[in-house]
């Protein structure tokens, strides 16, 4: 089994991500991405919660689009940023990525 890493995206921004999410891939990585691992008529809440709490790795791909946002990512977030609190101060486990500039 590889590193298991969460991305955390604004929706519009998904074709991008996808990008990074088949790089991960192919360097042998377990990325998760929502649309990716999500069937039809699952829980998407419990999916995405359970997947955080089971994720090595958090990347938050930041732009515009996410920045701005009340929704999911914004909980994402918080939810790493409280984890990290709880990680030795060595580990890596929560990385932002700017996919545009912004001010974060």
């Amino acid at each position: 089994m590889g590193l298991k890493i969460f991305l955390s995206y604004a929706r519009e921004d998904r074709a991008q991500v996808e990008n990074h999410y088949e790089q991960l891939l192919a360097e042998h990585f377990e990325p998760w991405m929502d649309f990716k691992k999500i069937l039809p008529g699952q829980n998407w809440e419990y999916k995405i919660d359970r997947s955080l709490n089971e994720a090595n790795v958090i990347i938050a791909l930041l732009s515009k689009n996410s920045i701005s946002k009340r929704s999911f990512v914004q909980r994402e977030a918080n939810f790493a940023l409280d984890r990290l609190k709880h990680k030795l101060p060595t580990n890596i486990y929560f990385i932002p990525v700017l996919l545009e500039p912004c001010e974060v």
